[in-house]
């Protein structure tokens, strides 16, 4: 709505008494404002509070308000723009003439005023907070999409309790009635189609983008759970807009200082302290002896003050102290790098929170200490990156809880402040972007601890495991219910791809004279082995250069330079590059692509590289439970999956997926697949010339998920990634 610049009128300044009407309507339309202090009150509403009239690029008539200095705070956007303040004056009259002290606080008639991000990062409570993940906020929602419902955290955590303001009657004892569908609130307290919603970038608090939802938060929770689509939300104003702008584009606040001014918010005032309010005490402290029914539901302790390495972050038996978190959040972030250094189609400079939420969680351990790749041992990492687990004197292990080791729980408790920490070690090195995320520009990939770096089982791995497990194989669960990673796994078939070239014409005569089968297609290996032979039985090698072969043979001749002419012909070329020559010149390819287990992928690519004359795959008996499929002899070469990255509607990156039916690959179910993964909105649909026998199908999918896209063919479909061709659209 504001990603271009609006036409502004000029700014008028609201009287006392407009001011105070004003601030009677926002306390009507927003409960936690209503409870809270003057001073908060004062720092969302303060004096000398300018309108400001204007126009928005789409022809839409809008009133801005804004501080002394011009931050916008408010806004309203409509037709009914500027009947907010109208309503509010007439109604201030009419209960100072019926001597009414207390706003009424019945919305349904109530001229809606918006919240902007500068207003939420001094009352983050205004609004309730829908977390999504960061790749979808930046470019997705920064850019003006919606938010659509896979976009949006899996359960519990779609709608999180401890993100939301609650009324002190709804407290009671600090508790409130959890959602059956599993949702932390209740289901009479979430907020309904068209209501206001913050969107934050998980794991932080910060809200970046204001949206208005599309459908009752309770039915958007139920199709999160069952992984239906649909739209969310719809975005209003986010960071990088027009009226982010014009308050100076001014960085969002840190994490410490959100959570802070929420923990405040969220706390009724006692008598001490509203007490001291009419005193005029500029702040207020919430004392550590507060009553159980006055604390803050579900909100962590996350001073960096007096935090004790030792302490753990929580009970039970499976939490971690600060310094194990420490470590497996820099083990994860060790192999994440190691992983990117050895991708070619993964491009750098990256975000930090892209790697962060792409690569570090994903690649915590399972458990700690960590266990191999297999899950079957101790994993042999250096004795330095695992300190705190050297004293656990030989235990089983704890099975990690990933909301118990993201970055709120170690020592540095936000994003920006451990990529610092980290980046002293020399592994990486990042660079600060004006208005938008740090990226990291270079990695080390020759440091000591990403070169000595063993593979161990980590979380994305073991919740594969289980899923493959549940699908029908044993499984052993350990506690909570979390598959055990020792447990082990039916082996899975992946993708083989055999050439094979046959004569054309112009080299049929030189194929019979070799010897070499001419009706049917063969394998590279059988055509030199042919060719080496003739060569040396013609005594074509080349005496003062034994690299080199003589062009004298005139089928050979005929073969390699079928329409030159004499001149052009050279007098001899090396074996590799006449081999080359013969095939793409002379010779018709041909491709077979099949779905082996792993054990016989390695018979049959072991007897093709040794030239035999049949193929291993005659003499296998095929295991089809195991998914083992032979594919039929086709001609040409083998497509490549194509994906495509691109950028749509200004901002909006997109990834386009085609060809993964040469690979036997379903497109919708890889579609499906694809959007519970990486959280965004996937679709698949027809190409032209799609047939029932020859299906083509595109599929599309939010965001650059280059990397969700090699991991998932490769995992779950045995496609190696040099069947992938990745071209990127987005580069100028």
């Amino acid at each position: 709505m504001f990603k271009k610049p609006a036409t502004l009128k000029p700014a008028s300044t609201l009287k006392s008494s407009a001011r105070r009407a004003f601030i009677t309507h926002l306390q009507s339309l927003y409960p936690a404002l209503a409870h809270a202090t003057p001073e908060q009150i004062a720092e969302v509403v303060p004096a000398g509070l300018k309108q400001c009239g204007a126009t928005t690029s789409g022809g839409h008539k809008a009133v801005i308000y804004t501080d002394e200095k011009g931050k916008p705070l408010w806004f309203e956007v409509g037709h009914e723009a500027a009947s907010a303040l109208q309503q509010s004056q007439q109604q201030h009259k009419k209960q100072a003439h019926n001597g009414k002290g207390k706003a009424n606080n019945v919305q349904s008639n109530l001229a809606e005023v918006i919240p902007t991000i500068y207003a939420l990062w001094l009352m983050p409570t205004l609004l309730p907070r829908l977390p999504t993940w960061p790749q979808i906020v930046d470019p997705t929602l920064l850019g003006g999409s919606a938010l659509m419902i896979p976009g949006l955290l899996p359960s519990p955590h779609t709608f999180p309790d401890d993100l939301q303001w609650r009324e002190p009657a709804e407290q009671g004892d600090g508790t409130t009635e959890g959602d059956k569908d599993g949702s932390s609130s209740s289901g009479s307290s979430l907020p309904q189609k068209t209501s206001l919603v913050a969107i934050t970038a998980y794991p932080s608090p910060v809200p970046l983008v204001i949206a208005r939802l599309e459908t009752d938060m309770k039915d958007i929770i139920t199709k999160r759970a069952s992984g239906e689509k649909g739209k969310a939300a719809s975005t209003l104003h986010a960071l990088g807009d027009h009226i982010w702008e014009l308050g100076g584009k001014e960085d969002p606040p840190n994490d410490e200082e959100v959570q802070t001014r929420s923990a405040v918010v969220q706390q009724p005032p006692s008598d001490d302290a509203a007490s001291n309010v009419e005193k005029g005490v500029e702040s207020i402290t919430l004392s550590d002896d507060k009553p159980a029914d006055t604390a803050a539901a579900g909100q962590e302790d996350i001073k960096d003050e007096g935090v004790d390495n030792k302490q753990k972050p929580g009970t039970g038996e499976n939490k971690f102290t600060v310094d194990e978190v420490d470590e497996i959040l820099h083990l994860a972030l060790l192999l994440s790098l190691k992983q990117i250094a050895k991708q070619p189609g993964t491009t750098l400079p990256m975000p930090t929170s892209a790697l962060y939420s792409t690569y570090v969680l994903p690649n915590r351990s399972s458990q700690w200490p960590p266990l191999d790749a297999k899950g079957r041992k101790r994993a042999r990492i250096a004795p330095s990156l695992v300190a705190s687990a050297i004293s656990d004197n030989g235990n089983d292990g704890k099975i990690l809880e990933a909301e118990s080791t993201d970055i709120r729980h170690c020592s540095a408790k936000k994003l920006a402040k451990w990529i610092k920490q980290e980046e002293k070690h020399g592994l990486f090195k990042t660079k600060d972007v004006k208005g938008k995320d740090t990226v990291i520009t270079t990695i080390n990939d020759s440091h000591a601890d990403l070169r000595g770096l063993e593979a161990y089982l980590t979380i994305a791995q073991a919740q594969q495991q289980g899923a493959t497990e549940a699908d029908g194989s044993t499984t052993a669960n350990g506690p909570n219910g979390v598959t055990n990673p020792s447990a082990t796994t039916a082996p899975k078939a992946i993708i083989v791809i055999e050439r094979f070239w046959r004569p054309s014409s112009s080299c049929v005569k030189l194929f019979q004279e070799m010897g070499c089968e001419t009706s049917n297609p063969v394998s590279k290996p059988v055509i030199r082995k042919h060719v080496l032979q003739f060569i040396q039985e013609k005594e074509l090698v080349d005496p003062r250069n034994q690299a080199m072969v003589r062009i004298e043979d005139p089928h050979l001749t005929h073969a390699l330079y079928p329409k030159a002419s004499l001149k052009d012909i050279p007098a001899a070329l090396r074996r590799e590059e006449l081999l080359e020559r013969l095939l793409s010149v002379s010779c018709i390819e041909f491709h077979r692509t099949s779905r082996l287990t792993p054990e016989h992928a390695a018979k049959v690519t072991q007897s093709n590289a040794k030239g035999d004359d049949a193929s291993a795959l005659e003499n296998l008996e095929l295991d089809k439970e195991k998914g083992e499929i032979v594919g039929q002899m086709t001609k040409g070469a083998a497509q490549l999956v194509k994906v495509e990255i691109k950028t749509r509607q200004g901002r909006k990156v997109i990834s386009l997926i085609t060809n993964v039916e040469v690979y036997a690959i379903d497109a919708e179910q890889f579609a499906a697949d694809l959007m519970r993964i990486v959280g965004a909105s996937a679709s698949c649909s027809t190409l032209p010339g799609s047939t029932a026998k020859h299906p083509k199908h595109e599929i599309f999918v939010q965001g650059d998920q280059r990397k969700a896209i090699f991991d998932l063919l490769e995992s779950q479909h045995g496609l190696d990634r040099k069947h992938v061709h990745i071209h990127d659209m987005t580069k100028k």
